[in-house]
């Protein structure tokens, strides 16, 4: 009930903190720490900029982005950290642009970040999301009754499924999309097995974002190349969006296709963006 959800949100904050204060070097012993609460701005974007500057911090595990001096709280009320400087200062722009108001859907790596830390998702509950989206998969539903997005997919979708299945030394199984009928793929277990392995190498902050671009991109297998570095943020935008191109070679430009095309181009390029900025090099 709601006294047992408020209990596990305490002690999980609880512990979240101890953690994050260990890491704080510059407080002395009973300081308390100057902050501000996310919550409190307004998701419309009228919340008016309030701070005069921004910085960052290294943490002891970590990096932290500061406004005005004062830690930042996420909407669950944790402490904001990321676990690398390129991301701790990437974020940090996005909160220096905002000028004069507060938009909080122009920070997208701020946002991603939040929602790794937030998530009540363990790792283990995001491979399985992960590796459960195989059998929904875009690249698995091959459309050879249209030839034009066929000619696409072996294009664009068989270089990453090439790359995929030597990665994880498996083998998909690619279901067949006529105009009538639509067969899901069944993969092996031994596939699922193979690629969860690979995953549970990979941080928790990594898995959030692969996560989060499988939404985008419609596709956990490009998503995955993208955090392994086996195609670039151009190459899965064009991959995501293939349907949207052999539509447009068929009936034209329509302008739910360019709003579609530049959702999805942006939403699939900061998703990409925060994926490398994880990694250390």
């Amino acid at each position: 009930g709601m006294a047992q959800r408020f209990a596990w949100d305490f002690v999980r904050t609880t512990s979240f903190q101890k953690r994050w204060f260990s890491q704080l070097s510059d407080l002395a012993p009973g300081q308390k720490i100057k902050e501000v609460h996310t919550a409190n701005i307004k998701p419309d974007g009228s919340t008016r900029r309030w701070y005069k500057s921004v910085s960052v911090q290294k943490l002891v595990d970590g990096y932290t982005v500061k406004l005005d001096d004062r830690y930042i709280r996420t909407p669950s009320h944790n402490l904001f950290y990321v676990p690398t400087e390129k991301l701790a200062y990437a974020s940090a722009v996005e909160w220096t642009i905002q000028k004069p108001f507060v938009r909080p859907s122009s920070m997208h790596l701020f946002s991603v970040a939040v929602t790794a830390i937030d998530t009540d998702f363990t790792s283990e509950d995001l491979i399985n999301i992960i590796t459960g989206n195989l059998g929904v998969d875009l690249l698995c539903h091959r459309f050879t009754s249209n030839k034009a997005l066929s000619k696409l997919q072996r294009e664009f979708h068989d270089p990453i499924i090439e790359w995929f299945e030597w990665q994880f030394g498996v083998k998909l199984d690619l279901a067949e999309v006529s105009k009538t009928v639509m067969f899901p793929p069944r993969h092996s277990p031994e596939t699922k097995e193979n690629v969860r392995k690979g995953l549970e190498k990979l941080s928790h902050w990594s898995l959030t974002g692969i996560e989060l671009l499988s939404r985008f991109t419609k596709s956990s297998i490009i998503s995955i190349a993208l955090q392994y570095g086996a195609i670039s943020i151009d190459e899965a935008v064009r991959a995501s969006l293939i349907e949207a191109e052999a539509q447009t070679a068929e009936w034209g430009e329509l302008t739910s296709h360019s709003l579609d095309r530049a959702y999805i181009d942006v939403n699939v390029a900061m998703s990409g963006l925060y994926l490398q900025l994880l990694k250390e090099n």
